[in-house]
């Protein structure tokens, strides 16, 4: 097995090396995070479209039916 020489990094570089890594770390868990909570609002989006829809079902049938009741009472 061959080994890389490796020239011996300064202690400023060696600092530098580790602080990039651990923000890359950072940013590549920031950008699923991201991801996840665009996929959640698409899923909320769609649960709220779908309660929306029943909401107006349940509100204009009531309101069909109040208007034929006082239109009964002739109010």
């Amino acid at each position: 097995m061959e080994e890389k020489e490796q020239s011996a990094l300064t202690f400023d570089e060696e600092c530098y090396l580790m602080q990039m890594e651990a923000w890359i770390k950072e940013q590549q868990a920031r950008e699923k995070q991201l991801l996840a909570t665009i996929e959640t609002s698409k899923e909320v989006v769609q649960q709220n479209e779908i309660q929306l829809e029943w909401h107006r079902k349940f509100f204009n049938s009531s309101l069909k039916e109040f208007e034929e009741w006082k239109k009964e009472r002739k109010i």
